[in-house]
């Protein structure tokens, strides 16, 4: 009985990751800056390089490797929708 439990565990696990990491899903990385050393900059990279569509979020900077910096999260502004 716990071996099922485990697999059903195991099952439901790739289907939400597999989910969260759909393609067609927007990304918005709070917190990154222009140290390429910093946590939230490798994540923002790992996104871009996985063909994600991510947003850069730093009320401090205006551009990050070529693209635009937002001072705030607006999915709206974006056409996007919170949820």
């Amino acid at each position: 009985m716990v071996y099922w439990q485990g697999c059903l565990l195991v099952v439901g696990m790739r289907a939400m990751l597999g989910e969260f990491l759909d393609k067609r899903n927007v990304f918005a990385v709070v917190g990154v800056s222009r140290d390429p050393e910093k946590y939230c900059n490798k994540v923002y990279c790992d996104l871009k390089s996985g063909g994600y569509t991510v947003f850069a979020i730093n009320p401090k900077i205006d551009e990050i490797m070529g693209d635009r910096c937002f001072h705030k999260p607006a999915p709206e502004a974006h056409g996007l929708s919170r949820g």
